[in-house]
């Protein structure tokens, strides 16, 4: 089944070259699973990477109504229980915070997946997913409800493939590292997309990027 997109477009802009790491092999997708250390230590380098375009989409979407800022603070969590996640919620003062717990440290295989976990869950605020969910107060922030809308969770797929395309990673590192994680994603539901779909949208995104052509989700 083709998947629906929200709207939403960005034009592809150049890459900006190659992506920052302390040790250029860790960005070979062909390397075997990283060390926790190894993996831990590229978050804040692929951060550093991607938030110039990061920020750049994130302002030009912004709207002067939202209570969303383009402020990020990116942090790692202990992982309870043990399931690879990662996870993008709301302060009152409007940050966005970016959380990737340990177990999903253990699973990355190259700094591509670093990077796309980071984009994916950079998209949410991009696209203002925030605004636009049933929130209530979580830890001195906000847990946010998906009612279902699976869309939302497509929508950040294709958004975090074009920022990997824009900052010199490999826009396909989501398949792998999605299948990869299958036994532990949510099952399909109201409020989550199956796995294939969310296959095919970065698919039908790192496609587009490759023939040069205006990436919109509509």
């Amino acid at each position: 089944m083709r998947p629906t997109f929200l709207a939403f477009a960005f034009l592809l802009g150049a890459c900006s070259g190659e992506p920052k790491t302390a040790d250029s092999a860790l960005s070979n997708t062909n390397n075997p699973q990283l060390s926790f250390v190894e993996s831990e230590g590229l978050v804040e380098a692929t951060w550093e990477t991607i938030l110039p375009t990061v920020n750049s989409m994130c302002r030009s979407a912004r709207s002067h109504t939202t209570q969303e800022t383009c402020q990020f603070y990116i942090s790692v969590e202990e992982a309870s229980p043990n399931t690879p996640n990662a996870r993008n919620w709301l302060s009152p003062n409007g940050f966005s915070n970016i959380a990737i717990n340990t177990a999903l440290l253990r699973q990355f295989q190259s700094q591509h997946e670093v990077a796309f976990v980071l984009a994916h869950e950079a998209a949410h605020t991009i696209a203002q997913h925030h605004s636009n969910l049933n929130a209530k107060s979580f830890a001195g922030g906000f847990k946010f409800e998906r009612h279902g809308d699976p869309l939302i969770e497509l929508e950040a797929d294709a958004i975090g493939t074009l920022i990997l395309a824009k900052t010199g990673f490999e826009p396909q590192a989501g398949i792998a590292l999605l299948k990869r994680l299958e036994p532990f994603l949510t099952h399909p539901s109201r409020s989550h997309p199956e796995l294939s779909e969310r296959l095919s949208v970065i698919e039908l995104t790192r496609t587009a990027i490759e023939d040069g052509n205006e990436v919109t989700l509509d």
